[in-house]
């Protein structure tokens, strides 16, 4: 039964909608995060980002690497232009 080829078709189905609905949701946080930076404590945000970005390093999740990046270098920026 779990050879079954119509049951792995809709594995890979069901896998791929479940892949597109969360990318789509963080792309719905990851935008009104970045809307909200600009509001956020500029050295708050660095050292979030930093702690984000190495806990994504120890887990293996390039989306927290990126978000920290983004989130550290918005920091700088922030604090620097003032």
């Amino acid at each position: 039964m779990t050879n079954s080829p119509s049951w792995q078709a809709a594995g890979v189905d069901d896998k791929a909608a479940g892949i597109a609905e969360m990318r789509a949701a963080k792309e719905a946080v990851d935008k009104d995060l970045r809307e909200n930076y600009q509001a956020r404590d500029p050295q708050r945000l660095k050292t979030e980002g930093k702690s984000q970005n190495v806990l994504g390093k120890t887990v293996g999740c390039q989306g927290m690497v990126e978000r920290g990046g983004e989130k550290i270098e918005t920091g700088e920026r922030l604090r620097r232009d003032g």
